[in-house]
């Protein structure tokens, strides 16, 4: 019984000197040993804050990078808004050289400020170039450098949380809620009344009738028309007027919405220029053509010394009825097309592993893509690319190949390396040989927005010139009104507005337009020819203007986003503190009434042992 009783005053011993250390120090534990669990749930509650206080700071600095992209983007807003506002007073008065040349040199001011504010550098840090965030977005041509990711931050594990606007998504965007339009780019002026006694210069209307269009006064005029339908059908329509005094032009615009489907809008400018609009928004599949003669024929190569009425001209130095088969842009030592290869309004723009089948109208067994130009050399080739079910012919010009990717199969990477090897003049060996001889001379590749950019790595002037259509190109036949299946460079309307964006490539057509007066598009005007001139570009910096207001408000959600995030984790913080406090720390009122319960017990058990201790046998006698 008294080992029992020392075991028992032991344990309230101890009891008593926990108890008593807690009231002193304040904490229910101070090490492992007091209270395994308790100590782990403390220790882990401990990590989490530390990981919070962490993001605390991150997100302290996102926020200030996402302020400083704010003010650089309402900065913008109002510099295009500037930009645009002189050139509503330009298009809206008659200007003398000089006014304009002031103009102009202010218009430049004002795009130096754009570069500027796109090369705005906070901390060591651009705000717009992606994640690539030392280099500058912006070179001194307006080319974008950076990429399109966004800076982001981890707000925990698996959670992470964008804080930047990349370059490619404000430069170089998309926006979906943008209708395509494109117009015809030669001037139509009312022939008849040029006749007159005196002579009236006067634009053709809707009511205008074919004879006031063309100028004939008997027998008939054919319109050759070509393009892609918003929905991405190739069609190639015809159509033939008899009676050319009581056709109107209203009837002429009316065959274009049919040849699209009538999925379109057709309207007249005041100069007489037809201008096509999407009915629907963020499609870029739109392209247009159209070319009148005195003739009617099947092909239009065809049409020969026949009278023709151009509508459309993107270079001055083709024929008007040139059309798909139109060489690439050349520019110095690059060559660029201008039909975007876009898939769809959800999928976007092809890339070098998207395939032709994914863009092309319709199938592409059994069909031919011919191929023509001159090599870096300046020797000229001809070419064909066939698609059969399980292969591909290839025939360079400098070479013969069969892949063995069919029709459904092939892909632009494959595309751009059978270009690249017959702009290279390189001989000999298989495709994959021919492939890295020529990565050596010439760079093909397929941009951002689905456009073919081709360098020659030789020279700064290169010779080389390069083309790529159907075969069936110029055919207007039953078999032929569905048009090409695929389509890569075109004598075609220009682009009035896309959804796609290019800022300083809008600003430079800007500028140039007030340079040389050009009020309307005008393919006449040799280096102007894809101009929208300024009454287009107006409505241009409209569209970008309201695209990086879009890109601000982005911007200004992932603010908010970041202050909740930051307001969540303070909470969270204190949640975790007050759990820590509730483990670790001491109750003094509970504590100090169980230390004086343990005190009584233990003082009532001292006595209990003195009492056992002080018995005798005397006491049982």
């Amino acid at each position: 019984m008294i080992n029992a009783l020392n075991n028992y005053n032991n344990s309230l011993l101890n009891e008593l000197n926990k108890t008593s250390k807690q009231i002193s120090s304040g904490k229910k534990i101070a090490t492992a040993t007091d209270d395994a669990l308790a100590f782990k749930k403390y220790i882990d509650l401990n990590t989490d804050i530390s990981l919070y206080s962490r993001l605390k700071e991150n997100i302290t600095s996102a926020k200030s990078f996402a302020q400083y992209t704010d003010t650089a983007l309402g900065s913008m807003t109002n510099t295009m808004e500037t930009f645009k506002t002189k050139l509503l007073a330009y298009g809206g008065s008659i200007h003398s050289q000089t006014s304009r040349e002031a103009l102009v040199n202010e218009l430049k001011s004002l795009k130096d400020s754009m570069m500027q504010l796109a090369n705005t550098k906070v901390n060591g840090k651009y705000l717009f170039s992606g994640s690539d965030y030392k280099n500058a977005p912006i070179d001194l041509t307006g080319n974008y450098n950076g990429n399109s990711q966004k800076l982001s931050l981890h707000t925990d594990v698996t959670q992470k949380q964008e804080f930047s606007i990349d370059g490619a998504s404000l430069f170089l965007g998309y926006d979906r809620d943008i209708h395509s339009r494109v117009s015809t780019n030669i001037a139509k002026l009312d022939q008849n009344a040029l006749l007159e006694t005196p002579s009236r210069q006067t634009y053709i209307t809707d009511k205008s009738s074919i004879s006031d269009l063309t100028g004939l006064q008997n027998g008939e005029a054919t319109f050759y028309m070509s393009g892609t339908q918003p929905n991405g059908d190739s069609f190639r329509h015809k159509f033939t007027v008899s009676d050319i005094k009581n056709t109107k032009v209203s009837d002429l615009a009316e065959e274009i919405k049919i040849a699209f489907n009538n999925e379109v809008n057709v309207e007249l400018s005041s100069n007489g220029q037809f201008i096509i609009e999407d009915l629907k928004s963020g499609n870029s599949k739109l392209n247009f053509h159209m070319v009148g003669s005195t003739a009617n024929v099947e092909n239009i190569s065809d049409l020969g010394n026949a009278k023709k009425f151009e509508f459309v001209k993107t270079d001055t130095n083709i024929d008007s009825t040139t059309s798909e088969s139109m060489n690439f842009q050349k520019n110095g030592n690059i060559l660029i097309n201008n039909i975007q290869q876009f898939i769809s309004v959800d999928s976007g723009f092809a890339t070098s592993s998207t395939k032709l089948s994914e863009v092309a109208n319709g199938s592409l067994l059994g069909k031919t893509l011919n191929i023509s130009g001159k090599n870096i050399n300046g020797q000229d080739f001809i070419g064909s690319i066939t698609f059969n079910k399980d292969t591909t012919s290839i025939d360079l010009g400098n070479g013969t190949f069969e892949l063995n990717h069919g029709a459904d199969a092939f892909s632009y990477k494959e595309l751009t390396e059978a270009m690249g090897v017959a702009l290279s003049g390189v001989t000999g060996g298989s495709f994959e040989e021919a492939v890295l001889n020529s990565e050596k001379l010439v760079d093909v590749k397929i941009n951002h927005r689905g456009e073919f950019e081709i360098k020659d790595l030789t020279t700064s002037m290169s010779k080389m010139d390069f083309a790529i259509f159907d075969s069936n190109v110029g055919v207007y036949n039953q078999e032929s009104k569905n048009g090409s299946v695929l389509t890569f460079n075109s004598n075609k309307a220009i682009d009035m507005d896309r959804p796609s964006v290019n800022i300083f490539e809008a600003i430079d057509f800007a500028i140039d337009a007030v340079k040389q007066d050009l009020q309307h598009p005008d393919g006449t005007r040799i280096g102007l020819e894809n101009n929208r001139g300024i009454s287009g570009s107006i409505d241009n910096m409209s569209h970008i203007i309201e695209h990086i207001i879009k890109e601000r408000s982005l911007s200004g959600a992932q603010f908010q986003n970041l202050q909740y995030t930051e307001d969540r984790s303070d909470a969270l913080s204190i949640n975790m503190k007050v759990a820590q406090n509730d483990i670790i720390n001491v109750d003094y009122a509970e504590t100090s009434a169980y230390y004086q319960a343990l005190t009584l017990n233990y003082q009532a058990m001292l006595a209990s042992v003195a009492k056992v201790q002080g018995l005798s046998l005397v006491n049982y006698l």
